[in-house]
């Protein structure tokens, strides 16, 4: 009875989302005509996002907003539009990666060589907290206006890690893992109690080219000298005045103000970004565009509303680029923002590009903020791999393992036996570690798994093994460094990404190229006809690794990890 309930209420609570959502969709589907004048308003104070996709609750959460391509192609097509006057962009103190930054300020870059004006407008960046990403962008932009109330938040670069190993000691839980090799740092947040030598170099070796781009970005975004950037940050967080003075900021102001400051014979009308891109109609050779963000799973992709993320599923990234190859589509964009995941869902997805590459259909990667582990895995086969300088990407390695709880739960009376056939069983029991002859099996995974990842990016890279050897053992790198060794084949985003298709497919410079995305996405009325009452729901067949990752990013409760998640299900690239 109590089940029949919960489908009932189920059923309900999907008609009511449905109801809801296409009360959205015909509200957002009456648009007004755009003005013969007008001023492009972009809101970067809640940061960026890479992909919103078609989940319907994922949908509801974005509102309005673009994802970074959308936000990149309308700046690029505003800059040819004579309708469109000039570009204000408020900014704020919201985190944004690198990666991100770089991309959106190539495409204003653009819009400035259309001679049209071009501001950043804050009320404050960052105030007392740190706003290097949004300063950065903001150096983008012809001229950068501030309130005077307002500070510059550009404090530098820091990294605090936390380390778990004390607080599971205490409980009783003991962290029984492996890895390849000692710069795959996955495992340590759990065995031990702070950076290792191998852990403490990794950090500041990405931190350091982070911050070198950032000091080179600001200096040439606001046309002064690296050291004058330095003192900037030395002397950060600088107040309003003592910004303008310094020539961090152009102009202390209002937001009125700013907007009056492109009134000439008849005002412009200032108009969001977003509602100028859904009066756009992308035109030309219709080259596949394939997302893989998020942690690598196996399976289908899922969406979770309550940290707003996606996973990458094995089975949804295999078919889309099946689909693609069967629709005929010339060309195949990868889009990559993920850290790896599981070893076996992401050889999946390289198996598919390797699949398209026979095919004969050039596969080009466009790596986001991060591709890294499995993340770059899935790039190694393409043609063309492109990354921004501040993309985090490498760490070819791998590592497993298992929490064993016995003294845990011992110590809240809670006591276990057990029945068993097979000398390895018990290889995955939280109730008793590895025996010799477990470990050694273990170990043996590893490595194997270490030796075939190597394998597949010196084959794809075409790079000797021993260069491979080298430049992995769990290595992460900036896009900028990766270029440098090898991982990758050039700095960019979507527009380089664009370039290589055309060059890939023999396409004159000038010829118009439009991203047909797959799996292909289904508006709200398409969900109803064909019942698919299951993307109206939240998804829970979220691994116990991924739900363990979840709850410890949210509340830091060892206590969940340790329950919810005592084994990480295979391997982890």
């Amino acid at each position: 009875m109590i089940a029949v309930v919960g489908r009932i209420l189920k059923w309900i609570g999907a008609l009511t989302v449905a109801f809801i959502l296409l009360i959205v969709v015909l509200a957002v589907s009456i648009h007004e005509s755009l003005p013969e004048k007008m001023v492009l308003q972009v809101d970067f104070r809640d940061g960026t996002t890479e992909y919103i996709g078609d989940h319907p609750l994922a949908l509801i959460q974005k509102g309005n907003r673009l994802d970074i391509r959308r936000q990149v192609e309308t700046i690029l097509k505003a800059a040819a539009d004579d309708r469109v006057v000039g570009l204000i962009g408020r900014v704020g103190g919201a985190r944004m990666s690198l990666a991100h930054v770089q991309e959106i300020s190539d495409a204003i870059r653009v819009f400035r060589e259309s001679d049209k004006p071009s501001v950043a407008f804050a009320e404050s960046i960052g105030g007392l907290a740190a706003a290097n990403a949004s300063y950065l962008l903001a150096t983008a932009f012809e001229n950068i206006k501030l309130q005077p109330s307002g500070s510059v938040g550009l404090v530098g670069l820091s990294v605090e890690h936390p380390f778990f190993r004390g607080s599971l000691d205490s409980l009783g839980v003991i962290p029984s893992f492996g890895k390849r090799e000692a710069y795959k740092t996955g495992p340590n947040l759990f065995t031990e109690a702070g950076f290792t030598e191998a852990h403490r170099e990794a950090a500041e070796a990405l931190l350091s080219g982070h911050f070198e781009q950032l000091v080179a970005g600001v200096a040439n975004g606001r046309d002064v000298d690296q050291l004058k950037v330095r003192s900037w940050i030395d002397a950060a967080p600088l107040s309003a005045q003592a910004a303008l003075s310094e020539g961090a900021v152009d102009q202390l102001a209002y937001l009125d103000e700013v907007r009056s400051a492109f009134a000439g014979a008849s005002e412009p009308t200032i108009v969001d970004l977003a509602d100028y891109a859904q009066h756009s109609s992308a035109e030309g050779v219709e080259v596949a565009l394939v997302h893989a963000v998020g942690t690598i799973v196996p399976g289908k992709s899922t969406y979770d509303p309550v940290g707003e993320s996606n996973t990458v599923g094995s089975d949804t990234i295999v078919e889309a680029i099946r689909d693609a190859l069967d629709s005929g589509a010339p060309a195949i964009v990868l889009r990559v923002d993920s850290p790896g995941g599981a070893y076996s869902a992401a050889d999946a997805i390289w198996r598919a590009t390797r699949l398209a590459q026979e095919s004969s259909v050039p596969v080009i990667v466009s790596m986001s903020s991060v591709a890294a582990s499995g993340g770059y895995l899935i790039s190694t086969h393409a043609d063309h791999v492109i990354a921004q300088p501040g993309t985090i990407t490498g760490s070819i390695g791998v590592w497993g393992g298992k929490f064993v709880m016995r003294d845990m739960w011992r110590k809240i009376g809670v006591t276990f036996d057990s029945v068993h056939f097979g000398p390895q069983a018990r290889f995955s029991s939280t109730l008793t570690d590895f025996s010799e002859s477990e470990r050694m099996r273990f170990e043996a995974q590893l490595d194997r798994v270490y030796d075939a990842f190597v394998a597949q990016v010196s084959d794809g890279r075409n790079l000797l093994r021993q260069k491979v050897s080298a430049l992995a053992q769990g290595k992460v790198w900036t896009g900028q460094q990766a270029q440098e060794v090898g991982l990758v084949d050039e700095i960019g985003g979507y527009a380089a990404a664009i370039e290589a298709a055309r060059d890939l497919l023999g396409l004159a410079p000038d010829t118009d190229i439009q991203f047909v995305i797959y799996p292909k996405p289904k508006d709200l009325a398409e969900r109803i006809i064909e019942g698919d009452w299951e993307s109206l729901k939240t998804k829970n067949d979220l691994s116990l690794v991924r739900t363990a990752s979840a709850i410890a990013g949210r509340i830091t409760s060892v206590v969940a990890l340790a329950v919810w998640a005592p084994w990480v299900e295979g391997f982890l690239y």
